[in-house]
């Protein structure tokens, strides 16, 4: 048997124990107050996406990488990236919608199944080296969590500091009516083969263009005055940025390949090849 790696699976192993604790405050959540134990749930998946992010990069520093972390994380990724946010879904689906159970557990469990499939892929394609690649394939699930997550940090937001309880169907301001919605665009999303960016090997490259640096001092500005809203604006602009990304290729090519054609002829003119086909 050979030797765990103690310090990545331990950052490992923090990932999965607050996508336990998300699950744990969500299960003992009272039927009226239920809505504050959702943002406390999200708090614990956007505490997991530390983790997540950390346990990698204290494999590579320490030179502990090994196929037992890559299937470990995946774990503590179906758990706090899958099984948490699932559940987000499922209660917002059922408590704020009153639809029947039928529905919030088709909706949520497909966005655990696209977790699911999503994470699968990704351990078959992936390297050891995480630095060797750029991009994912398809919407990572830590990104589709915070997607979920965030959206019920800013619901609440809305809902107690600036009361917008009104403008809003259910008892929810309308960030949270929008939530099974986007879970929905996230679950196909993830299983799709739109390309993303990966943002961590981008910020950690040695050579960073001068741009990103005033982005990166930006986001922090925003981050301090703004936390709720600055992140779900980050998530949500993430997931959008993979289609958006996607069909600007498509246009670009289809204009490239409109510019090879060359120019159409004139309204009275023949091209020499018609003129000679005609002779």
């Amino acid at each position: 048997m050979r030797k765990i790696n103690l310090a990545p699976s331990l950052f490992t192993l923090g990932n999965l124990w607050c996508g336990f604790g998300a699950l744990a405050v969500i299960a003992h959540a009272p039927g009226d107050n239920w809505d504050r134990e959702l943002v406390v749930a999200s708090f614990f998946i956007l505490g997991a996406m530390l983790f997540d992010m950390l346990d990698g990069k204290v494999a590579r520093l320490t030179g502990q990488m090994s196929d037992f972390g890559g299937q470990l994380d995946s774990l503590g990724d179906m758990v706090a990236f899958g099984a948490a946010p699932g559940l987000i879904v499922y209660i917002v689906v059922y408590r704020v919608f009153h639809l029947p159970a039928t529905y919030a557990m088709l909706l949520g469990g497909a966005y655990v199944a696209a977790t699911a499939l999503r994470l699968a892929r990704f351990n078959v394609a992936n390297a050891h080296d995480e630095g060797s690649h750029h991009f994912f394939l398809g919407l990572p699930s830590p990104a589709a969590a915070g997607v979920v997550s965030t959206l019920v940090i800013v619901d609440h937001h809305l809902v107690e500091v600036h009361r917008f309880m009104g403008l809003a169907r259910n008892p929810s301001s309308l960030a949270l009516e929008v939530l099974p919605y986007a879970a929905l665009l996230a679950a196909m999303l993830m299983v799709s083969s739109i390309p993303y960016v990966h943002v961590t090997n981008l910020l950690l490259k040695r050579r960073r263009p001068p741009e990103l640096i005033v982005i990166a001092l930006v986001f922090l500005v925003f981050l301090i005055l703004k936390p709720e809203t600055t992140l779900f604006c980050v998530f949500g602009g993430y997931l959008l940025s993979g289609p958006m990304a996607s069909a600007r290729r498509i246009l670009t090519r289809s204009a490239e390949d409109d510019l090879a054609l060359g120019p159409a002829p004139e309204d009275g003119e023949e091209d020499e090849d018609d003129k000679e086909a005609l002779i």
